[in-house]
Parts: C-alpha cells; sequence; structure tokens
C-alpha cells in the first residue's frame, strides 16, 4: 500500500509539473501568432507605398485643430513624440477624442501626390454622362475624416520673393506674362502675401507656412499647415497686372499673442482645386475635381487636368494633385487583395478574429461598426472595388450573397457574382455586377484586441534654424546643429530634431566637421537615426551624433570655418509602419479619469512592434 502511494504522489508531481508548462507553451504560440498578424500587417502597407512611389506623403504630422477669430487652423504639433499612446480632447468639437489619441496622434497625411490620370468613364454612371467622365483617383489611406476644413487638394508649390510694404492695401505688380502669373510675394514683417489673380474667377491658395508670436512663454514659434485663403476681383488695382494683398494676421494671431514675423523659408503656396458637385459641368478650369466617395477618398479630376502644365521657374510640369487629409482611425484596417481565379474564391485578410457588431469590447461596451454607413446602414466588414471605387454589397434575397466573412478565421468568401453599388452624377446609386475573379478589393474592418496599423513619416525636406524657441523647442521639419547660432546650445558633434521625429531616419548629404587630428573635413550622405534625448545634455530634443558613423567617429564638433553651413540637405527618407494590439486592458485609476478624457473607464495595456524601411518620395517627369 504505501509503495502505490508513493507512486502515485510522483506520478502526481510529475504530471503537474508538466501541466504547468501548457500556459507558457499557448502563450508562445499566442505571441507567435500575433507577431506574424503584425508582420503581414506592416508588410502589407510597405509594399502598397514601394508600388506607387510618387504617392508617398511628404510627411505625417501631429495636428492641433485651433480656433483663431472663428477660424480653424491646423497647427502642427512638433512637441508630440511618436510614442505617445495617451487620450487627447480636441477642443474644437469637430474631433472625437478616441480618433486624436494613441496612434491617432500622427494622422495628418501631406502631400499624398498623383499625376492627374489619364480620363476614363466611371463605369457606375449611366452611358453617355460627361460629368462623370475623368480621371479617378483613391486616397491610399482609407477611411478618412472628411470636412471642408481640413480636406485639401492642391497643385504644385508656386515661386514667391519677399517684398516690403507700407501696409496690405498696397499693391504689387506681377512681371507680364504666364510665368508672372504663377508667383507670390511676401512681406515677412507685416503678415501679408500677394497672389496671382484672375478677373471673374475667385481663386483659393493653400499656405503653410512658420511665424514667431511672442506671450507670455517668450518667443514661440507656430507651424502652420493648409491655411486656405482666396483671391477675387477685389483685390485687383487700376493696373490689371497688380494685386493688393491680403493680410494673414487676422487668421493667425490669437487673442494674448503678438505678431513678430513670419519665417520665409518656411513658406509653401500652391493653388487649390475646386470641389464641384456631382450634378455640376466640368468647366475649361483644369484645377477641378469631384469627391464622389468622402469615405475613402475616391476623387473624380477634370478632363482638362490631364495633359496639363503648370509653369514653375521657366519650365513646364505635368499638373500634379497633392491631398492633405486626415486619416479617420488607424485602427480600420485597409487590407487591400486581389482575388484569385477559383470558381467560388477567398480572401484571407492579415488578422485573425474580427470584430462582429453586437460582440463586447473588452471594456464592456458593444461594438457598432467601423462609425462609417455603407450602403446606408451600419457594418464591420466594408469592401471597396478598386476599379470603380464602388462598395460591394449583399443584394435582399432570394438574391444570392456577394460575399460571406468568417469572423473567427479573417476569411471573406465570394460567390458566383459582386454586387457593387455606385453613384451617379444625379445623386442616385446604380448597381453593377461583376463577377470577383482577379479584381482587386479593399477591405476595411477592426480587429479584436483593437489592432491598429499607424504609417510613420518623416519630413521630405528640413531646413536649417539658427535658434530654439522659447524653452528650448524646435519647429516642425527643422533641425539644429550644436552650438551654432548667437546663443550656442547643445553639445558640439549633435544635429538636434523637434520630439514628433525621434526613432526616424535622416540622411545628412554634407557636412563639414573638424576631425580627431584637429583638421577640417567633409562627409557625405550619411544616414542617422533621430536618437531620443538623453542625460547629459541639456537640449531635451531628439538628436542624431555624427561621431555614430564610422566617418566623422573622431568628430571633435562642427566646422563653422567652412566657407559653406555646416550642415547642407536633411532629408527624411524613413517610413515607419507601426502595429499596435491590446490583448487586455486595465482600468484607470481616479486621478488618471480626473486628468483627461474622464468617462473613459478602461484603457488598452498596448504591444507594438515597428517596421522600418528606407523609402523616398520620387517624383515622375
Amino acid at each position: 500500500m504505501i509503495e502505490v502511494l508513493v507512486v502515485m504522489i510522483v506520478l502526481v508531481i510529475g504530471i503537474f509539473s508538466i501541466i504547468r508548462l501548457f500556459p507558457g507553451g499557448f502563450l508562445a504560440l499566442q505571441r507567435t501568432e500575433e507577431q506574424s498578424m503584425a508582420s503581414q500587417l506592416a508588410k502589407l502597407y510597405i509594399e502598397r507605398m514601394k508600388g506607387d512611389p510618387e504617392s508617398i506623403p511628404f510627411a505625417i504630422y501631429p495636428v492641433q485643430y485651433k480656433d483663431v477669430n472663428g477660424n480653424l487652423l491646423l497647427v502642427v504639433d512638433p512637441d508630440r513624440r511618436p510614442d505617445d499612446m495617451g487620450y487627447y480632447e480636441e477642443p474644437s468639437g469637430i474631433i472625437y477624442p478616441q480618433y486624436t489619441s494613441n496612434i491617432n496622434h500622427f494622422r495628418r497625411v501631406i502631400g499624398e501626390t498623383v499625376r492627374i490620370p489619364a480620363p476614363l468613364p466611371y463605369q457606375g454612371s449611366f452611358q453617355g454622362d460627361v460629368k462623370m467622365y475623368g480621371g479617378h483617383y483613391l486616397l491610399k489611406f482609407a477611411p478618412i475624416l472628411f470636412d471642408d476644413r481640413v480636406f485639401t487638394v492642391y497643385g504644385s508649390n508656386l515661386p514667391g520673393s519677399t517684398v516690403v510694404k507700407d501696409a496690405p492695401t498696397d499693391e504689387v505688380c506681377f512681371p507680364f506674362g504666364r510665368g508672372g502669373q504663377n508667383t507670390f510675394y511676401l512681406d515677412t514683417n507685416l503678415g501679408a502675401i500677394w497672389l496671382p489673380t484672375i478677373p471673374f474667377r475667385p481663386l483659393q491658395f493653400r499656405i503653410n507656412l512658420s511665424y514667431w508670436v511672442s506671450d507670455n512663454a517668450g518667443l514661440v514659434r507656430r507651424d502652420i499647415v493648409d491655411l486656405v485663403v482666396q483671391t477675387d476681383d477685389t483685390l485687383i488695382t487700376s493696373d490689371p497686372g497688380c494685386y493688393k494683398g491680403i493680410d494673414l494676421k487676422p487668421l493667425l494671431i490669437a487673442n494674448g499673442e503678438q505678431f513678430q514675423g513670419i519665417i520665409w523659408e518656411s513658406v509653401q503656396v500652391a493653388r487649390v482645386f475646386k470641389r464641384l458637385k456631382l450634378s455640376d459641368d466640368w468647366t475649361d478650369d483644369a484645377y477641378e475635381f469631384k469627391l464622389l466617395d468622402d469615405r475613402v477618398g475616391h476623387v473624380i479630376f477634370n478632363p482638362k487636368g490631364y495633359g496639363y502644365k503648370e509653369r514653375r521657374n521657366r519650365q513646364e510640369i505635368p499638373l500634379r494633385a497633392n491631398f492633405d487629409y486626415d486619416v479617420l482611425n488607424w485602427h480600420i484596417l485597409n487590407d487591400e487583395r486581389r482575388v484569385g481565379e477559383n470558381s467560388l474564391p477567398a480572401v484571407k485578410l492579415s488578422l485573425n478574429r474580427i470584430k462582429h457588431i453586437g460582440d463586447f469590447n473588452q471594456d464592456q461596451s458593444k461594438y457598432k461598426g467601423i462609425d462609417m454607413p455603407f450602403n446606408g446602414e451600419d457594418t464591420d466588414m466594408a469592401i471597396i472595388d478598386v476599379a470603380t471605387g464602388g462598395t460591394v454589397f449583399n443584394p435582399a434575397k432570394p438574391n444570392p450573397a456577394s460575399y460571406v466573412v468568417d469572423y473567427t478565421t479573417g476569411n471573406v468568401k465570394f460567390g458566383a457574382e459582386v454586387h457593387i453599388r455606385t453613384i451617379n452624377s444625379d445623386g442616385s446609386y446604380g448597381e453593377l455586377v461583376f463577377t470577383p475573379q482577379g479584381r482587386t478589393m479593399r477591405f476595411l474592418y477592426e480587429g479584436t484586441d483593437d489592432w491598429g496599423v499607424q504609417v510613420q513619416k518623416a519630413s521630405h525636406q528640413y531646413q536649417m534654424t539658427l535658434a530654439l524657441s522659447a524653452g528650448g523647442k524646435l519647429g516642425i521639419s527643422t533641425y539644429y546643429v550644436g552650438l551654432s547660432g548667437q546663443t550656442p546650445q547643445g553639445l558640439p558633434t549633435r544635429i538636434y530634431f523637434p520630439p514628433c521625429d525621434i526613432g526616424k531616419t535622416v540622411t545628412v548629404r554634407q557636412y563639414s566637421f573638424i576631425n580627431s587630428g584637429g583638421r577640417s573635413d567633409i562627409a557625405y550622405n550619411e544616414t542617422f537615426l533621430i536618437n531620443a534625448p538623453r542625460a547629459g545634455d541639456a537640449v531635451n530634443l531628439g538628436y542624431v551624433d555624427i561621431r555614430e558613423s564610422p566617418t566623422s567617429a573622431g568628430a571633435q564638433g562642427f566646422d563653422f570655418a567652412a566657407n559653406i553651413a555646416p550642415v547642407l540637405a536633411v532629408e527624411g527618407t524613413s517610413v515607419k509602419v507601426r502595429v499596435v494590439w491590446a490583448p487586455t486592458h486595465r482600468e484607470r485609476s481616479d486621478q488618471e479619469r480626473k486628468d483627461s478624457y474622464p468617462n473613459v473607464r478602461f484603457v488598452p495595456d498596448w504591444k507594438k512592434i515597428d517596421f522600418d524601411t528606407n523609402l523616398t518620395k520620387v517624383t515622375v517627369p
């Protein structure tokens, strides 16, 4: 009996020891599966950008939405770090707090570009509808937040010059000819701009600029994107080639601030495309578009835009449309797949376990869908046919379903035919029926565990500044060379960048330095990762240190005695895709709920993986 009991005890101990291994093994398998899905999602986004390098944005910024004298002003927030996953309540009222929190801090796409496509008949319109004939384009990072105040379409930047005037009402005479009519003039101290004007045709211009104001904190830099101003006949003086200027200060300066001047190097001006209604006829103006779907950014351009040339600096360039817009929510995933050639094809999405309407979220609220209706009803899965821009839908019975979703495995099975809903110029809806084989589809959905994919893009180009703002801050798309300017700061071998660029990669095309032997030297095309600030440096900014490069490992500092600036041509070369998910949530403390967004009780415990690659925007001549 005793021997049997001893054997049983030994077996029980052994069995329990083996059982204890299973939870860890299951957890390891789950983590492996999560990382595999994250890798697949990131690769999908990266490959899509590689396939169309001209459409890669100039930058993706964190912005705040400010009310200045009744106007909405988009102010870039260079102090927002990419790793900031907190909540932020937007006072403007046009943005829900959850859409400006965690990975949605960085959501302002700047300069997604497309050369005006060749015009084609819109497949969803009735035959012969010339109002729907034009060049079609779908934005890359849909769904978008559509609001006329934050959605801007514009051409290439105009060349400009500075002037000195006594008042904005003074006139500036533009040079005669087409080249002169594609120029702007700016008085940086006065804060006024003179823009080309066409009689009997109001024009709008998109302006990006940075300027100095003084307030209680001292001298502060403001970075503004997508300020839209209009010119009309009231600006034309007695001489048809001369115009009055526009005072920008009322659009920029809030109460309690004093205007101190515009930073000339930051100014960008481009003509805005005019948005027409679907029922409007195209005119002779190449700068026109219609918005077929304001959720996925389906745009159609005036046929006259195809082949049209813009005059820039004594040369003509093809007309391109640049888009500035806000991504609605990076947690709405954007899978793009080509449907196979099987008789009843199926598509496997990047994720398993897709959110289904009526399911409970981890904070115990019920999931209501992807926050944007399709085909007149809430949905947890929207499928966009890329060729037509129309939405795939399931018709009423007894017609067979276009598709069926397996929410557990992430499989979408198509029927023999798919029904696609389109829109006509008179506002009525049309229906197309296709076989699904070989068509490219975009799938918009959300994943259980709050999956999200965020794209971070370093600024296309950076400008050097010789001084930091009050509090030791830097503006957007700028850099400061350590120990430069009239009030030198920082360490002698570092180049400083704003906090929003931490973790991004930049290429310095040329810099001059003093080597270990005390002699002047030059390095070319060196690539650096922007580091987070560290102890021992009084400047609390992101930085690169030229000693991290083998070429300048022994550098003593930058060579300020060189005939050229010590640092020339800094360009952002990285595109980072961040994938996040939250297997668990935690309850916020009373203090956390008091500090921000009090109605949120549970917050995610985020896990994240970053995939970084070097991609640069390509401009095809």
